[in-house]
């Protein structure tokens, strides 16, 4: 692993302090205090969630630059960390590009995940998983500091584990009051970063931040803005407990990781194995007109898992733009598979200059392919056999894509 010095190198050489603080819409002023201790503020504050018995906050999360299609979510959130043990109440809704706002409540009662969909009438039930389990894409977005912040910052400090670096990035206003800010290194996932801004006064959370890009890609920050965050003297154990399935809901079996992503950090591939039949599918373009897997035959096909909420799969577009250029005129084919899709994909590829083929409501083919999180990348021989499969954004992707497709022609 990097060492600390090797993070902040990395991370002031990414994430130029004045940018982000533009993408956030947020004023820098000058810092006066240069000898803070970034380690000190988060283990106070760690130490303070954690004695405490429960704590809540109002938030917005809404995506800036690259992650501006992301939907905004506002919401609720009543947790607790007493003795480092994670439940979770989260009630709220999605403000969605069609002008819906579909609610959810999701509960975390320490063993099982509960969300409720009204939206699509849905109660998933399953657990707390790597990828946020069944708190639902829009619940994990209101409450995904607080699972970084328990796997990996604050349960540092009560563990045997090194916390992630953290450096000290100065004094900035939030909703009119001075923060802290401090930059989380993030290096191993990708390029991506963090930000914990705490308020001066009360060294309670005012705003959180998470962005990313790499050479190829656009900035893109999602920011989490706490309206109120209150430590709470009690809190009733019901409130976290499985809310009742309303009538007319269908309860749903959550399967491990189906509407997760990755945050950038290439994992071990499961689903269809190198040298098994690639599953067939047929699948529309914007346009209506459909598409066949069998029709690709003779062909190398790339198949990108994506959706355009989803940060990293947003990183890795360019870079699958760049060999749909690269090979046109070879026998090739670049496709991005739209899948667990809650904005606009057509008009999302066409704002970012993306042309290599698209096609829609590929949730059945991700399914069929075993994708546990996007973006998932297949790369199907001529023979319809697959012959390679990663999960995950990785700044290397582009190239090692570019070595397979080679060989897959050559074969």
């Amino acid at each position: 692993m990097p060492s600390p010095a090797t993070h902040a190198h990395s991370a002031l050489a990414r994430f130029p302090r004045s940018l982000t603080v533009f993408l956030a819409a947020g004023l820098a002023i000058p810092c006066a205090a240069q000898n803070d201790d970034p380690y000190v503020m988060m283990r106070e504050l760690d130490s303070k969630l954690t004695s405490a018995k429960g704590f809540t906050y109002t938030a917005t999360r809404q995506g800036q630059a690259a992650f501006a299609t992301t939907p905004t979510r506002i919401g609720t959130v009543t947790a607790s960390l007493l003795e480092g043990e994670l439940r979770l109440r989260i009630d709220g809704k999605t403000l969605s590009p069609d002008a819906t706002t579909p609610a959810f409540l999701s509960t975390y009662d320490g063993q099982t995940v509960t969300s409720v969909r009204h939206g699509d009438k849905q109660v998933v039930a399953g657990p707390l998983d790597d990828a946020h389990g069944a708190l639902d894409i829009a619940g994990a977005g209101l409450s995904s500091w607080l699972l970084q912040w328990e796997d990996q910052l604050g349960g540092a400090f009560r563990g045997d584990r090194e916390p992630y670096p953290l450096v000290y990035d100065g004094l900035a206003m939030v909703n009119g009051k001075p923060c802290h800010t401090i930059r989380i290194g993030f290096d191993d996932y990708g390029g991506y970063e963090s930000w914990m801004y705490l308020n001066t006064d009360t060294g309670m959370p005012a705003r959180f931040e998470f962005g990313g890009y790499d050479d190829s890609a656009d900035i893109g920050i999602v920011t989490l803005t706490f309206d109120s965050f209150n430590l709470l003297d009690t809190v009733e154990s019901s409130a976290f407990a499985a809310p009742e399935t309303p009538t007319g809901y269908e309860l749903v079996e959550y399967e491990t990781e189906q509407f997760g992503f990755n945050a950038g950090k290439k994992k071990e591939p499961v689903g269809v194995a190198v040298g098994e039949p690639a599953p067939e599918w047929s699948l529309e373009d914007p346009d209506g007109t459909d598409f066949a897997l069998s029709d690709y035959r003779g062909k190398v096909v790339v198949m990108d898992f994506w959706a355009t909420w989803c940060g990293p799969c947003i990183m890795a577009m360019p870079g699958l733009q760049q060999l749909h250029e690269e090979f046109k005129g070879d026998a090739v084919a670049v496709i991005g598979v739209n899948c667990w899709e809650s904005g606009n994909p057509k008009a999302f590829m066409a704002s970012k200059g993306l042309n290599y083929q698209l096609l829609l409501g590929g949730d059945n083919v991700a399914n069929a392919y075993g994708v546990t999180g996007i973006p998932t990348f297949y790369v199907v021989g001529r023979d319809g056999r697959v012959v390679h499969h990663e999960i995950g954004f990785d700044p290397d992707g582009t190239d090692r894509l570019r070595k397979v497709i080679k060989d897959a022609l050559a074969d």
